[in-house]
């Protein structure tokens, strides 16, 4: 009764390991990611498309928006609600499930076909004629009137072409000769099988630890911070980066930029670690990051000078900030009198002011019109405000022209400086992405495996040599991994090129004997 439930066991065991490692499976879920990817294709995603992106996405088609709703509901909660619906295929428990089932589908077909790989690099052991491996070819046989040493002789100086490899082996049925080649080519499922592995670990790798970030640069400013976007916070990036000079080429025209160039330098501790002029596809790496070259701006350099209405008391700041496009130097100042206290924060800098629909903007990168917008405070206000101050026009204010009777007055009065320098500005796109390299692997693995496998043909020839009374029974054999017709014709090729040698040798010796041949060839 025990020994039948062992085997009930066993063979549910061995059900199991079936289906696990069979084709059909891998086929099944091929198709099953191939979909998940298409919709991933043809819907936006969260790693790609901001959050209001995706609420007008969602609500302008209808028949998404409801699907959504069913698949949000077999989601797992994420931090990122987006990240937790349709629009985020690639994160889904129900994605990486399927992909985690293919990796297990490859694992154990693997580890099932590593036995039988083993019996093809084992020692020749003098097994011959027994279709090793399931694969058989065609066999010969010839009788001739030779000696056993003189025919060993002849096999062991034989020239196959190809065939480097050639093993021999007593037997008790005679001695066994083995030669083989493209014994290498066996290993290129398992190469493909372990590429394909490497790239599901490195994707699943990037998943957990891609992130994206930006830092922009003035010419010789240095930042241990950026932003990430992948996080949507500032963080620290653990170094110094500095950027040094930074050029531009331009075209003939002088007006479009041909390429960038930014000398960026990495410090730690006070010391100089690394240092690189970077461009377009040529990033700086270091510390699992790269730097990119991802975009040119201007920056500029002026004095704000805030004066005490009252006491006439004055004190310039040197500030410096981008343009509308760029986040300006949003740090608080605070400015102390003995009459009163103000703070304030650059806001934004436009070189060439002007007032659209949307709200302020700049026409061009010139300073035609230069312009800064603070966010001050004092004491007496309910809240801060915004303040427009002109450096061509220092007397107009935005605030006092919208000024209703009875307001608090301001006690601060604020001047842009004329003097404005222009800054060059480099802006960075740090990627950062611990699979990457692995992902590469498992390519150039997979390229490997089918080169072996397509390229590297295992062919073996057996050749036994039994001694009679009076001559000797030569026995010979051979089998191919692929292609196994041609072998067969090239295999009938070395056996008559074999007997020609023989019948050489024979019949110099002893004439009479090629008379009494007797060939038998069997298919």
């Amino acid at each position: 009764m025990n020994s039948v439930k062992e085997r009930l066991k066993k063979d549910r065991k061995k059900s199991l390991l079936d289906f696990m490692s069979s084709i059909p499976l891998a086929i099944i879920l091929l198709i099953v990611i191939g979909l998940l990817a298409f919709i991933g294709t043809l819907i936006p995603q969260a790693d790609i498309f901001s959050a209001d992106e995706l609420a007008a996405y969602n609500e302008a088609h209808p028949a998404i928006n409801l699907l959504n709703r069913v698949v949000s509901s077999f989601q797992i909660a994420d931090r990122d609600p987006w990240r937790s619906s349709i629009y985020g295929v690639y994160h889904s428990w129900w994605f990486v499930f399927a992909i985690l089932l293919l990796a297990l589908n490859l694992t154990v077909c693997s580890v099932r076909r590593l036995a039988l790989l083993k019996h093809y690099f084992k020692r020749f052991d003098g097994t011959v004629f027994s279709g090793e491996g399931g694969s058989s070819g065609a066999g010969f046989s010839g009788r001739y009137g030779l000696g056993r040493d003189e025919l060993v002789e002849l096999v062991r100086k034989w020239n196959l072409k190809g065939f480097h490899s050639r093993e021999e082996k007593e037997t008790p049925g005679g001695t066994a000769f083995r030669f083989q080649r493209g014994r290498i080519g066996r290993l290129g499922y398992l190469v493909v099988h372990l590429g394909i592995l490497m790239v599901i670990i490195g994707a699943m790798l990037s998943s957990l630890t891609r992130e994206k970030g930006f830092v922009w640069l003035r010419e010789g400013e240095e930042t241990d911070r950026y932003y990430s976007r992948t996080a949507d916070a500032e963080l620290p990036l653990g170094f110094i980066i500095k950027a040094g000079r930074l050029r531009r080429v331009m075209y003939g025209d002088g007006k479009s930029v041909k390429d960038w160039y930014s000398d960026l330098i990495v410090s730690r501790n006070g010391s100089e670690i690394l240092r690189k002029t970077i461009q377009v596809n040529d990033p700086l790496k270091f510390d699992g990051r790269s730097f990119y070259q991802a975009s040119w701006n201007y920056g500029y350099s002026f004095i704000l000078k805030v004066v005490d209405e009252k006491t006439g008391e004055r004190i310039d700041f040197s500030l410096s900030a981008g343009n509308d496009l760029i986040n300006t130097e949003g740090v608080e100042k605070t400015y102390s009198t003995s009459n009163s206290r103000v703070y304030f924060r650059l806001h934004a800098f436009y070189p060439d002011f002007i007032i659209t629909e949307e709200g302020f903007a700049t026409r061009s990168q010139k300073l035609n019109n230069p312009a800064a917008v603070l966010l001050v405070y004092w004491e007496g206000l309910k809240e801060a405000r915004h303040k427009v101050i002109f450096s061509k026009l220092p007397e107009m204010d935005f605030a006092r022209m919208h000024q209703k009777t009875g307001a608090i007055e301001e006690p601060f009065k604020f001047v842009l400086d004329r003097k404005i320098t222009t800054l060059d500005v480099t802006g960075l796109e740090i990627s950062s992405d611990r699979g990457t390299d692995v992902v590469y692997i498992g390519f150039y693995l997979v390229i490997a495996g089918v080169f072996l496998t397509f390229y590297f043909n295992h062919r073996r020839v057996w050749i036994l040599i039994s001694p009679a009374q009076g001559y000797c029974v030569v026995r010979f054999s051979g089998s191919a991994h692929r292609n196994k017709h041609m072998f067969e014709k090239e295999l009938t090729k070395l056996f008559i090129g074999f007997e020609k040698q023989i019948e050489e040798i024979a019949g110099h010796k002893n004439p009479g004997s090629i008379k009494k041949q007797n060939i038998n060839r069997k298919k």
